[in-house]
């Protein structure tokens, strides 16, 4: 068993600013923590980047026990993730409240599901509508409800 992390960021600047007062919370962007390195999909970077260095901006982390096999998924997803475009066509549509995405390209929450996807978690809040602080309470709800049923073994 292996351990993924979410971080929650508070960024600054304009368009983060903008995100956090539509959102109402100061949770306004998502990475991912795994082997040692974080990924992450930002429109700074145009994509899908990884480092070996956590930002200083995180103000929540939630993490998740997954199986050796489903890490072993998560860390070619990440790897193959990397390089991916931004989705700025998703980034208006959050903006507007409209369903709206390009496949091919990706951004911090999306990115962030696909790894329920390899978990076989239903997420059922829509990826380019949801806020990264519904993610991130969503991550925290799931480990809540994976602990209670382990206990109620």
């Amino acid at each position: 068993m292996k351990e993924i992390h979410f971080y929650g960021h508070e960024s600054k600047g304009i368009i983060a600013g903008l995100i956090r007062w539509k959102i109402g919370s100061a949770i306004n962007h998502i990475s991912i923590g795994a082997n040692n390195y974080v990924f992450e999909s930002t429109a700074l970077s145009n994509g899908v980047t990884v480092s070996s260095r956590k930002r200083d901006d995180i103000i929540m982390k939630q993490s998740l026990v997954v199986t050796d096999d489903e890490y072993e998924k998560i860390i070619n997803y990440l790897d193959d993730s990397v390089g991916k475009e931004y989705d700025f066509s998703a980034f208006v549509s959050f903006a507007l409240n409209k369903k709206r995405q390009n496949d091919a390209k990706v951004f911090c929450n999306e990115f962030a599901a696909g790894i329920l996807d390899i978990i076989s978690v239903d997420y059922k809040i829509s990826r380019n509508l949801a806020s990264p602080k519904d993610f991130m309470y969503f991550i925290k709800g799931l480990k809540q409800g994976l602990l209670r049923a382990q206990n109620d073994k």
